[in-house]
């Protein structure tokens, strides 16, 4: 139970933050029915449709336009916006409900929203077990005009930022970049969307997330080999069953590592290149996937990001970064590229017009489903 509530609070720290310290901005909290001078940006993930119907019909009775993310990007800077009613909807991850559930509503209730796909899980075909939308039918909702297509990484990746392991893939580890942890993604598997497939007795370190300041651990290649045969030699699955295996294989990597000594950092130029690679190459699949489409805005995947990534985000071609609910020190105030901070779409109940719901139903509906963990941005 411990371990599951300090998980909770370490996902929604931010918004932890904000509600506790008065971060958020002055339409969530005031009375006053007056429009944001800014138009503020909504953050979903998994939706349900009651949810999803509610909110959009809330918006299309109180005549709020929804805005692309270029509308956006020109919207700041401008002065006198006083009274407009404009917000921004996105959806991260590009989940099948995107497809299912959220358009088909945006289009009955003539809105617009933003999703950041991540281009290297979108999987080709149908598979009935997929969790994605599939490119058709990303080629469907942009072709509609309803959502607007932008980048969220190729992998939505995690790298190990230190020689530390935490454990080893075992029967008992669920690896997904959709569960809300960091986790490790494996290479040299023929489709990106099984990246999450990781061989028993895989080392597991402590990892971050591929857009910090820190540089990639690279674990020896032949001490992760040499806990696979020690898995495999042991019997597989029933290798687990046996008391110690985790101090055994410990004692496996650090053995190896001493003799083979290929264990080693990332160099500087070789984490820039990958992080500029994901944030160019998510770009040119989806212009090459979507003929006439230009992808100038990028979402940071858990909404951790660094200095360097910001930078190399401009050098990529991205107008805007997508972050969390408070925007991290380092970009506060920055202009290039412009940051957009999003709030949970909770929030979207404060919001002047007819219908508006008190602060302390939106908090307690919002608190009940962190505590559940649902619907918590990951």
């Amino acid at each position: 139970m411990r371990k599951r509530i300090l998980r909770i609070i370490e996902k929604n720290r931010n918004e932890v933050r904000g509600i506790l310290f008065r971060k958020y901005p002055a339409f969530v909290w005031s009375d006053r029915a007056e429009s944001p001078l800014v138009p503020p940006v909504f953050v979903f993930h998994e939706v349900r449709r009651p949810v999803v119907e509610a909110l959009l019909r809330f918006l299309a009775d109180n005549a709020y336009a929804t805005l692309t993310a270029d509308e956006y990007a020109e919207r700041i800077g401008q002065r006198g916006r006083d009274g407009n009613r404009e917000v921004v909807l996105t959806f991260d991850d590009g989940l099948k409900s995107l497809h299912d559930i959220v358009y088909p509503a945006l289009k009955r209730f003539n809105l617009k929203a933003v999703a950041y796909v991540v281009t290297g899980r979108v999987p080709e075909e149908d598979r009935p077990d997929r969790l994605l939308c599939n490119w058709k039918e990303i080629r469907e909702m942009h072709g509609s005009g309803a959502v607007d297509i932008q980048s969220h990484s190729v992998l939505h990746d995690s790298v190990a930022v230190s020689e530390r392991v935490l454990d080893f893939v075992n029967p008992d580890t669920t690896l997904s970049f959709l569960n809300g942890d960091l986790v490790p993604v494996a290479g040299g598997v023929p489709r990106f969307e099984d990246r999450d497939e990781l061989p028993l007795g895989t080392p597991i370190h402590d990892w971050g997330t591929r857009f910090g300041e820190r540089p990639a651990f690279c674990e020896s290649p032949s001490a992760v080999r040499a806990c696979l045969e020690r898995v495999a030699r042991g019997g597989g699955p029933e290798f687990f069953r046996q008391h110690g295996w985790r101090k055994r294989l410990g004692s496996v990597v650090r053995e190896v590592r001493r003799s083979a000594g290929d264990a080693r950092f990332e160099t500087e130029e070789e984490q820039r290149a990958a992080i500029l690679g994901e944030m160019a190459e998510s770009k040119r699949e989806i212009e090459t996937r979507l003929p006439g489409k230009t992808v100038r805005h990028f979402c940071f995947p858990w909404s951790r990001g660094s200095r360097l990534a910001v930078r190399l985000s401009a050098e990529a071609g991205y107008v805007t970064n997508a972050w969390g609910s408070l925007l991290p020190d380092f970009v506060a105030g920055g202009r290039t590229p412009i940051p957009m901070e999003r709030l949970p779409y909770c929030y979207i109940w404060r919001l002047p017009g007819s219908g508006r719901r008190s602060i302390g139903e939106v908090l307690r509906k919002r608190w009940l489903e962190i505590g559940q963990d649902r619907y918590a941005n990951h």
